[in-house]
């Protein structure tokens, strides 16, 4: 009986270790538990640093992350007015193809102020 507890007691034990050590390397997602425009404003201040240091991984990054952020907003309806919903689709699809690590400066800015606009939309529904 005594044994059986032990075994018991060892196998919950194991599984709570892999279970946390599943959620610690697991990819975060924040968007989850913070509001969208909160989520998508850290990355694109981080996606600014990463460009501010000419660090491409990191670029490629948060790019990523941004471009999901903006497709979760998109088909959760994060934004209910169809005006500003619509204009949401117009920014997103600028980004098929854009690549900050790949464009030219000129470009960059023009996609950096496309998100800050998806961002004060975001903004304007929380």
């Amino acid at each position: 009986m005594v044994r059986t507890a032990f075994l018991i007691l060892g196998f919950l034990a194991g599984s709570l270790s892999i279970l946390s050590a599943q959620t610690e390397t697991a990819p975060s997602r924040e968007i989850a538990v913070e509001r969208p425009s909160a989520y998508f404003q850290g990355r694109l201040e981080r996606l600014y640093k990463a460009i501010e240091q000419k660090d491409q991984q990191q670029m490629i990054r948060y790019e990523r992350e941004l471009v999901q952020a903006m497709r979760d907003a998109l088909l959760t309806k994060a934004v209910k007015e169809e005006q500003l919903y619509n204009r949401l689709q117009a920014v997103f699809q600028q980004f098929d193809g854009f690549s900050f690590t790949q464009a030219a400066p000129g470009q960059q800015d023009v996609h950096l102020a496309l998100l800050e606009e998806f961002l004060a939309i975001l903004q304007i529904n929380d």
